[in-house]
């Protein structure tokens, strides 16, 4: 269930990073839309960590029933 979750606020994250990016270009706030473009990257590449971790210990568990 927390893989779905994970995979949810990536997608999240994407859409408003894009959002939020738009929104500062067209006022003209380069600076904020770059500022917000590197916290976006942050946190999804924390989300990525937690994915793979989540998904290696499920990974794990599935082997270890075959090859016990």
């Amino acid at each position: 269930m927390a893989i779905i979750i994970e995979i949810a606020l990536f997608i999240l994250m994407l859409w408003l990073g894009r959002f939020v990016c738009r929104k500062c270009l067209k006022r003209q706030q380069r600076l904020l839309a770059y500022v917000w473009m590197i916290f976006v990257i942050i946190v999804q590449a924390v989300i990525i960590y937690y994915f793979v971790g989540d998904l290696t210990e499920q990974m794990t568990s599935v082997l270890k029933m075959f090859y016990n």
